[in-house]
């Protein structure tokens, strides 16, 4: 199956080739979350950079956790993708960098 985009609340996907790279060597590593119409096709919910990264770096395949779509009319199930969109992006934080420093120097103790 393919992925497809809906318009998203993030207006700028903002990929930079730090991301694109990091993508193109370790994968998606957070599955991208998409809901299934039923016609069979993928709507991406969560995980637009993941795939517009993804293409970029020419990755055949990425992890997806599929759900079925809402039920509703096309406004009801518009709020439902724009309220996903922005609880996702919301609850998103970046690691400190006391977390990130700890992290690096773990993977230097287990001889990285």
């Amino acid at each position: 199956h393919g992925l497809t985009l809906e318009t998203n609340v993030r207006d700028d996907a903002a990929l930079d080739k730090q991301f694109v790279a990091s993508i193109q060597e370790h994968g998606v590593l957070i599955p991208i979350a998409a809901v299934q119409d039923s016609d069979g096709k993928l709507w991406v919910r969560a995980g637009q950079r993941r795939t517009l990264a993804a293409r970029e770096a020419g990755l055949a395949t990425v992890p997806v956790y599929v759900r079925a779509a809402g039920v509703g009319d096309d406004k009801a199930l518009l709020v439902e993708r724009v309220a996903e969109q922005i609880v996702e992006n919301d609850q998103r934080r970046q690691l400190t960098e006391a977390q990130r420093a700890r992290g690096i120097q773990q993977m230097i103790d287990a001889g990285a």
